[in-house]
């Protein structure tokens, strides 16, 4: 999974933390304030790096993550 996550490729990134939070809506009935705590729950190593002028952030009513304007 981390692998993925250090890949480069934004899509397989996206993906991957998509399943992250599906998988953590699932077992804590809530959702993460950021992705960020995914490295705080030991989850991920990292959050990788989004592309210049981007984020990550939680779309909670499709229940994935996405990228966003900074």
């Amino acid at each position: 999974m981390d692998q993925k996550l250090a890949s480069g490729d934004i899509q397989a990134q996206l993906q991957v933390m998509s399943q992250l939070l599906q998988a953590w809506v699932m077992t804590k009935n809530s959702f993460p304030t950021s992705v960020d705590e995914f490295v705080q729950a030991k989850m991920i190593a990292k959050v990788p790096a989004a592309p210049a002028g981007k984020k990550f952030v939680i779309d909670r009513q499709g229940v994935r993550v996405v990228l966003a304007d900074q």
